[in-house]
């Protein structure tokens, strides 16, 4: 055996090393094959030959090529991107329900306590209104925003997101009603 016949056989062996685990089994069955042919530049021809469909099958099979030389498998890549960004939006759902979540109570606590002491007239007062559904929630929507930022982001920009949502619809409303007086 040449250094040409050596050198096909290092070539093979290094590439089996990359491919996946579901081809390791045609990389060893190119690394026999190459016992069997007796010229030197014939086996090196083979053993080319074998690596580059050995190559082109494995980048055909998960279609990210530098996925499989990197020796992750694409289908587990994509399910872990996708299980990620699930958990992302759900995170970020949980942060929206929370800000509404907020602005429910205390309009609820405003509605309550209007009903239960009539003679307060809070019903008809309008900094209660701005205290009790603008400015509490939009502080407590804050504050927790800028608690979670570090642990919880996605819940962070969910709550963020839902106050400025309900900042512009309060803006707007103030904005339709000064204009129409």
């Amino acid at each position: 055996m040449g250094a040409v016949h050596k050198f096909a056989r290092v070539v093979v062996r290094c590439t089996a090393r990359f491919v996946p685990h579901r081809h390791q089994e045609w990389a060893a069955a190119l690394l026999a094959e190459l016992d069997f042919i007796e010229s030197d530049w014939a086996a090196l021809g083979w053993a080319l030959g074998g690596v580059t469909a050995l190559v082109r099958r494995s980048w055909a099979a998960v279609g990210h090529g530098a996925l499989v030389w990197l020796g992750i498998d694409s289908q587990s890549w994509k399910e872990q991107a996708m299980e990620q960004q699930a958990k992302k939006a759900g995170l970020l759902l949980l942060g929206a329900l929370g800000a509404f979540a907020v602005v429910a109570v205390m309009f609820g606590l405003l509605f309550g306590l209007a009903v239960t002491f009539p003679s307060l007239g809070l019903d008809r007062a309008e900094w209660t209104h701005w205290l009790m559904v603008i400015v509490i929630p939009m502080m407590i929507c804050a504050a927790a925003a800028i608690w979670l930022w570090r642990r919880k982001k996605p819940v962070a920009v969910g709550i963020l997101l839902t106050a400025v949502a309900f900042g512009t619809h309060i803006a707007l409303h103030f904005a339709h009603h000064w204009n129409g007086q």
